[in-house]
């Protein structure tokens, strides 16, 4: 299916710390910012706003989509 889980290691978990305070997240999203950024990955697709305030992420909402 191509999912693919990924582990928390100590720097993501210092680094959302980081992400948290700068973008008012709370910590499961900073968490998963964190973790997607230490794997290279610079884009996500969530309905959850929260997330389009941060900067070196990339934010693809359901909206986005194309029907077709």
């Amino acid at each position: 299916m191509g999912v693919e889980v990924l582990p928390l290691d100590l720097r993501a978990l210092l680094h959302s710390y980081d992400i948290r305070k700068r973008h008012g997240l709370l910590v499961n999203d900073s968490l998963a910012v964190a973790t997607a950024m230490r794997a290279g990955i610079r884009a996500m697709a969530t309905a959850d706003a929260d997330f389009s305030g941060v900067a070196d992420l990339d934010i693809f909402a359901p909206a986005d989509l194309k029907r077709g």
